[in-house]
């Protein structure tokens, strides 16, 4: 499989590209809200942001919300983490970091495990999946097919 791209995008998602970006804490949100529509990000429950400081966090998020509700595999999480330099034993290695990356997002991180990878379980807390939604929802209510 190829470079991993964000649903709806030409390019592919590079890790350079992939930033941590502190936004303003607004009204509380009832959930986490994950961002994808401009720099990769995910606030809190509580409105502030969550701090993935660590490239491989950015990067697994990055690959899982590119693809909501479906499995991306793990071979490819490992492709997109090490790329040529995959450690010695993959598996684990993606285990350990999926393990980090919930931890950082809270008891309530969106990530399942399956037998062929992870899939992140909340579209509906995905910016580009509300966006998609408003826009259908607008066309429809003004006649456009």
């Amino acid at each position: 499989m190829g470079p991993l791209t964000l649903k709806g995008l030409s390019r592919p998602v590079q890790a350079a590209e992939i930033a941590w970006t502190p936004t303003l804490a607004g009204a509380a949100r009832p959930a986490p809200d994950y961002r994808v529509l401009g720099p990769v990000e995910v606030s809190g429950a509580d409105g502030l942001p969550v701090r993935l400081a660590d490239p491989g966090d950015r990067v697994l998020l990055a690959c899982l919300l590119a693809h909501p509700g479906e499995v991306v595999s793990a071979e490819d999480l490992v492709e997109a983490l090490w790329g040529e330099r995959t450690p010695p034993d993959p598996r684990d290695a993606l285990q350990t970091e999926v393990s980090g990356l919930r931890r950082r997002l809270g008891p309530s991180a969106p990530v399942e495990a399956t037998a062929a990878g992870y899939r992140f379980t909340a579209p509906e807390r995905l910016d580009s999946s509300r966006f998609e939604r408003l826009a259908a929802e607008a066309r429809r209510l003004s006649g456009d097919p």
